[in-house]
C-alpha cells in the first residue's frame, strides 16, 4: 500500500458519509441546516393543490356531457365530447396536472394533460399520494354512476419532491424552500385524507445555492471513494 494512498476502510468511510449527506440524514454544516418547524404557509400551499383537484374531478364528474354517455351505454360513446370535457375543465390547472376518465377496471377512455396509459392500482376513494425518486403525484379519485354504468374520474399533479423546487411549484418562498416532501415515516404531516391517514409529509432539506455546493462536494467524495475503491480491488499491492 503506497503512503500517499488513503486506506481502503478510509475511503469506503468517506463514502458513507457522503452518501449520508447527499440522502439529507447528516447536514454538512450548523448554518446549512433549515428551520425545526415546517412554515405553515408550505402545509396551506399542499392542502389548496390538494383542493384543487378535488374541485375538478367533482366539475368533471357533474358535465352532462359524462352523465349522457353513461347513460347511453358506455363512455366510449362521443369521446371527442369527453376530451373536450376534460380540457375545459382543466383550463387554468397548475404546470404537471392532468385528469382522467376511465371504466372501473381503469382503462383510459378520455383524459387531458399527461396522464398514464392506465390508471388501475391507484387510489381506492378520494386522496392518495404516489411517489418515485424525485416527484410526488397526488391523485383524486371521484366515482360516478353505479353498475355497468359507472366511470370513475382521475385528476392529479405531479410536483417535485426535493427541496428547493417542492415549494417553488406550490408557489411557496422564503423558510419553506428548506423543504422537502416525503412518504409518511412519523414526521412533520403536510397532508392527510378524509380518514386523518397522513399522506405527504415534510422533512429538512438542503436548499439554495449552499445546499448545492455541499451536495456537489459530496458526490466528488463519493466518486473519489468508489473509484478509489475499485482502482484496489484492481491492484491487490496498491
Amino acid at each position: 500500500m503506497s503512503l500517499r494512498s488513503p486506506p481502503p476502510f478510509a475511503a469506503a468511510l468517506l463514502g458513507v458519509i457522503c452518501l449520508l449527506v447527499l440522502d439529507g440524514d447528516v447536514p454538512p454544516s450548523r448554518s446549512a441546516r433549515p428551520p425545526s418547524a415546517v412554515p405553515p404557509g408550505l402545509s396551506r400551499a399542499v392542502g389548496a393543490a390538494a383542493t384543487d383537484l378535488s374541485i375538478r374531478a367533482a366539475a368533471l364528474a357533474a358535465r352532462p356531457e359524462v352523465a349522457r354517455s353513461l347513460a347511453g351505454g358506455g363512455i366510449a360513446v362521443n369521446r371527442l365530447v369527453l376530451f373536450s370535457a376534460a380540457r375545459q375543465v382543466m383550463e387554468g390547472a397548475a404546470p404537471g396536472s392532468w385528469i382522467a376518465l376511465t371504466d372501473p377496471a381503469g382503462a383510459v377512455h378520455a383524459w387531458w394533460g399527461d396522464a398514464p396509459a392506465s390508471l388501475a392500482g391507484l387510489a381506492a376513494a378520494g386522496l392518495d399520494a404516489r411517489w418515485s425518486a424525485t416527484t410526488m403525484t397526488l391523485v383524486h379519485r371521484r366515482s360516478i354512476g353505479e353498475g355497468r354504468s359507472s366511470a370513475i374520474v382521475y385528476c392529479a399533479r405531479t410536483l417535485p419532491a426535493q427541496a428547493p423546487e417542492f415549494a417553488k411549484s406550490l408557489g411557496a418562498s422564503g423558510n419553506a424552500l428548506s423543504w422537502e416532501s416525503m412518504a409518511p415515516r412519523g414526521g412533520a404531516v403536510l397532508l392527510r385524507d378524509a380518514a386523518g391517514r397522513a399522506l405527504v409529509e415534510a422533512r429538512a432539506g438542503i436548499a439554495g445555492g449552499r445546499g448545492r455546493f455541499w451536495s456537489a462536494v459530496a458526490l466528488a467524495g463519493l466518486l473519489f471513494s468508489v473509484l478509489f475503491l475499485i482502482g484496489g480491488a484492481r491492484d491487490p499491492l496498491r
